[in-house]
């Protein structure tokens, strides 16, 4: 569901090579066998917490990092170790995505997206619905960024509940159920999202 995007493979074998690893299908709790091509270092995952904690993702370990305030190029570097050590935790793949997004490379980070969401990543659920609300890198679709948003809220993001709120609260939009709105939270601010 995540993806209203065509699926290519040449895409994934892009990501992976861009990244160096097998991150296209992650494997539980493994790294990657070919170890000397990425060796990740004893604090990777501490670091790329530190680095690229969002403060809206639920799962963060570590103090919020503004989007503009983001040391990209130290947290790819320390977020791809991270993901190295653990492919499993989807946090740490979001918190790449975050990196190579403010880095410029859209279509890895949005890869990148779509994999922490399919691991369970509430963050990731909530920033792909915000980009179909907005058109963001993705046709624009209220409908699919609503479904992206409840089930940001249902994996624990109280905000993927708000941001339906705004979607439900829109007359403008083919999603618009005054009901909803009236009964839903107080809606997001845009800008909440956008920062990631």
């Amino acid at each position: 569901m995540t993806s209203a995007r065509p699926r290519s493979p040449a895409l994934r074998l892009i990501l992976a090579a861009a990244l160096g690893l097998g991150l296209a299908a992650p494997a539980a709790g493994k790294a990657p066998s070919d170890g000397a091509s990425l060796a990740a270092a004893p604090d990777a995952i501490a670091d790329c917490d530190r680095l690229a904690a969002w403060g809206v993702d639920p799962e963060r370990k570590a103090a919020p990092v503004a989007g503009r305030r983001l040391p990209a190029e130290a947290a790819r570097a320390a977020c791809l170790a991270a993901v190295a050590e653990r492919p499993d935790l989807a946090r740490l793949r979001f918190q790449l995505a975050r990196a190579l997004w403010r880095l410029g490379d859209q279509e890895v980070a949005y890869a990148l997206l779509e994999q922490a969401a399919q691991q369970g990543s509430p963050a990731a659920w909530l920033v792909l619905g915000s980009l179909f609300e907005t058109g963001g890198h993705v046709r624009q679709d209220d409908m699919v960024a609503l479904l992206h948003y409840l089930e940001a809220a249902r994996r624990g993001a109280p905000e993927g509940m708000r941001a339906a709120a705004g979607i439900w609260g829109n007359p403008e939009s083919p999603s618009h159920d005054a009901l909803r709105a009236a009964r839903a939270p107080v809606a997001l601010d845009p800008a909440v999202i956008a920062d990631w």
